[in-house]
């Protein structure tokens, strides 16, 4: 019997559709598929991993765990993940953990606090990260050796930049995302895997960072957009038209 074609994606909410800013089928991943489905002539099998407040530990577990029902062979594994797991925050997890099991009333006072105040917790050194840079380095590494196995071609999206506003609110958040961007980078030239590809999408926004609010939502800073999602989209197809 012959394999069934395989797509895989494991992102964070930037995979996800947007009420308002991207529907389901502007997304980067129904865009490949529907395009892979026209080439191919095939229905493929696509698993979706994308979550809001993901990081790089919970989509290892999840592939791992994927293999065990779908298979480990795919046509093409996408990673896209990072700004969770590298945005600086005031507290630490443990201390979230606790803060989400307070009384209401007193819940909404701390988490109040810690909004208003966020910008100057951190300016005075108050930083902490979901996931901490050799963490993080250590899961990727994991993840990439793993997808190169099973999968034919694996895209790896790095963080695209912030803008001021969001800087502002959480100092620091622009230098974090440069020093996540180069761990990606490390990590997939020290692995010098032949079927894993880096796709530079903050060099490819930051080169335009003019009109920044064209690829990155202005409201948070970090979601992307229709005109984001089609591009990444077009970076995939690109390498992929080599192997047809």
């Amino acid at each position: 019997m012959e394999r069934k074609h395989q797509i895989r994606l494991y992102a964070d909410s930037l995979g996800l559709p947007r009420p308002g800013v991207v529907t389901n089928d502007e997304r980067y991943l129904s865009l490949f598929v529907k395009w892979y489905k026209e080439k191919h002539n095939t229905e493929p099998e696509i698993v979706d991993h994308s979550r809001s407040n993901t990081t790089i530990k919970d989509l290892c577990a999840w592939f791992i765990e994927d293999n065990r029902y779908f298979g480990n062979k795919a046509d093409v594994i996408i990673l896209q993940e990072g700004i969770v797991d590298c945005a600086p925050r005031p507290i630490p997890r443990k201390v979230r953990n606790l803060v989400s099991k307070l009384p209401g009333f007193l819940k909404k006072r701390v988490i109040k606090f810690l909004h208003n105040n966020r910008a100057k917790l951190q300016n005075f050194g108050l930083k902490y990260f979901i996931v901490k840079p050799k963490d993080f380095a250590e899961e990727y590494k994991k993840f990439l050796n793993e997808a190169a196995k099973a999968a034919e071609r694996v895209y790896v999206f790095n963080i695209v930049p912030t803008n001021d506003e969001i800087e502002a609110q959480s100092p620091g958040l622009k230098k974090s995302i440069d020093d996540y961007n180069k761990i990606i980078s490390d990590v997939v030239k020290e692995m010098n895997l032949k079927n894993v590809f880096l796709v530079d999408m903050y060099e490819h926004v930051n080169s335009k960072i003019e009109n920044l609010n064209d690829y990155v939502l202005k409201e948070d800073g970090h979601h992307i957009t229709k005109l984001s999602h089609k591009i990444y989209s077009e970076k995939i197809i690109e390498n992929e038209t080599k192997y047809l």
